[in-house]
């Protein structure tokens, strides 16, 4: 099962055309490899699969703001194939063995960027027990 919903991602991945359907597609078999895929109390996946639910969230949420300014399109775009390529080589390796493995901190980083660039920043709410030494060490 985890391995038809990596190949059916991959392939989807690489047939995307940069247009509504295309993206509503990746952003769902995205959503569903995130979803259906165990974490197994690994570190990796614990990090990173609810980076790509999340990613699949503002694919669908902001598709037209994606679309439509090449800056995003293009941040987005290149995070889909690092996505791609984590994947493939966490779940496919044997199958393609040539693949350089993508180091996990760096999908995180560019989550942030992106969200940067479509203006949803996910700051930390803190309550007011709370002290400024908490905040800045």
């Amino acid at each position: 099962m985890k391995k038809e919903a990596v190949l059916s991602l991959i392939n989807t991945i690489d047939d995307c055309a940069k247009d509504h359907k295309s993206l509503l597609k990746v952003s769902s078999k995205l959503s569903y490899a995130a979803h259906t895929i165990n974490k197994n109390n690994e570190e990796e996946r614990i990090e990173v699969l609810p980076v790509v639910k999340r990613f699949s969230f503002l694919l669908y949420e902001f598709q037209d703001k994606i679309l439509h300014d090449s800056t995003t399109r293009d941040l987005a775009c290149t995070f889909t194939h690092e996505v791609q390529k984590w994947f493939r080589y966490r779940f496919l390796g044997d199958e393609y063995p040539f693949s350089p493995p993508v180091q996990y901190q760096s999908i995180l980083a560019d989550m942030n960027t992106i969200e940067m660039g479509l203006g949803v920043c996910m700051l930390p709410i803190y309550s007011e027990n709370d002290s400024l030494d908490d905040l800045f060490f």
